[in-house]
């Protein structure tokens, strides 16, 4: 109203005014109707030059107008134009029925910044788009049906002015209707270990198919087998397979595939952190008459840096047994010669003990066996 160059007291920005329509009053051929202050339609002959504006054409009310006049002294319309297509929809090449699929896409950018909503629709088995979300998240997911053969989306983006972008369509993607086979638990960081260890874990499979499960450490095969489905097994990564690995972050893997071919996969992580070790036997070996001298073989691997020591004692049923440091004989080969001649106990036998430091060895240190004999 304020930028109006038509003149009457009575037109203010706060009343309604009389204005034209485009429609002839059939009654009477040099009327107009048009519309009065209070809202109601009225007719009048147009020729007069009074009573309001007569309208070109009809807009719609999303049409903008600018605030100032052009160079020219008029108003002009400022056109909002459509959000740009969506870059691509995402959709996992299989499905599982029965479980859940994720779809994504890219983004779009609207030019005058207004605000995007996407559209997103589904087709299944050949089918029409039906839409499935109005969002304006990037991600969506649901349940994959069984009924579904294939299943294909599509996305658009829409203004807050109601403007709307072409589609961008995704491949068809297939159904799977056999289930992959499960592990029990959850991706996981089992921490710092210092020695050997087991972890339990349960394979099932929903179509009861026959499973064969790999076990696997920083890609190396530790065990292939067929599990009974639904029974605990362990995974257990001890002795060299434990001892020769470095003091470093390893990744352990479980993967369970199913007579189909559909696998899932179990990821386990945790860091070795040892400084040494101690190796000795259990029960000592059995003798009919007490030690004299032992030949002792540690099959091994201690780098620079690295300690490595070696006893033996011939008295290892008392309740403290003379151990004497046999390293040297090791190191060069030749027999140990003993020089204890206690045995309190009744029995005669030999034991031996091997202690590793890491120290500053940067490189795995191991024993990998302990043999010999004695006399």
């Amino acid at each position: 109203m304020k930028n109006s160059t038509y003149t009457n007291s009575s037109l203010n920005a706060t009343a309604a005014w009389y204005y034209w329509l485009r429609t002839p009053d059939s009654g009477d051929s040099c009327s107009v109707r048009n519309v009065i202050s209070s809202g109601a339609l009225s007719n009048g002959r147009a020729y007069y030059g009074s009573r309001g504006v007569r309208p070109l054409c009809n807009l719609n009310s999303s049409i903008l107008v600018s605030d100032s006049t052009n160079a020219k002294g008029n108003y002009e319309f400022q056109w909002n134009a459509a959000p740009s297509t969506p870059s691509g929809v995402s959709v996992p090449a299989n499905c599982y029925s029965g479980q859940k699929i994720a779809v994504s896409w890219g983004a779009s950018t609207d030019p005058e910044g207004d605000a995007i909503t996407y559209i997103l629709e589904r087709a299944t088995n050949n089918g029409s788009y039906t839409q499935v979300a109005a969002t304006a998240a990037r991600t969506f997911e649901e349940n994959v049906s069984t009924s579904w053969n294939t299943v294909k989306y599509r996305v658009k983006a829409r203004d807050s002015v109601g403007n709307e972008s072409a589609y961008i369509t995704s491949s068809p993607s297939a159904v799977i209707h056999n289930q992959p086979p499960t592990i029990s638990g959850q991706n996981a960081d089992l921490g710092t270990k210092r020695e050997g260890f087991s972890y339990a874990y349960t394979v099932d499979d929903p179509d009861g198919d026959i499973v064969t499960v790999v076990e696997k450490v920083d890609g190396k095969t530790l065990k292939t087998h067929t599990p009974t489905l639904g029974k605990s097994v362990n995974l257990t990564l001890a002795g060299n397979d434990f001892t020769s690995l470095t003091n470093a972050a390893h990744t352990i893997t479980i993967t369970a595939t199913d007579s189909a071919g559909n696998s899932a996969v179990r990821t386990l992580t945790f860091t070795k952190a040892i400084n040494g070790f101690v190796i000795y036997l259990s029960v000592p070996l059995e003798a009919t008459q007490q030690p004299k001298r032992a030949n002792v073989v540690v099959t091994r691997n201690i780098p620079a840096g690295g300690t490595f020591k070696v006893e033996v004692t011939n008295n290892p049923f008392d309740p403290s047994p003379a151990w004497e440091d046999c390293t040297n004989a090791v190191l060069q080969g030749v027999a140990h010669v003993f020089e204890n001649t206690e045995n309190a106990a009744v029995q005669y036998g030999l034991n031996v003990r091997v202690t590793v430091g890491r120290g500053e060895a940067l490189s795995e240190c191991w024993v990998s066996s302990i043999g010999g004999n004695f006399e």
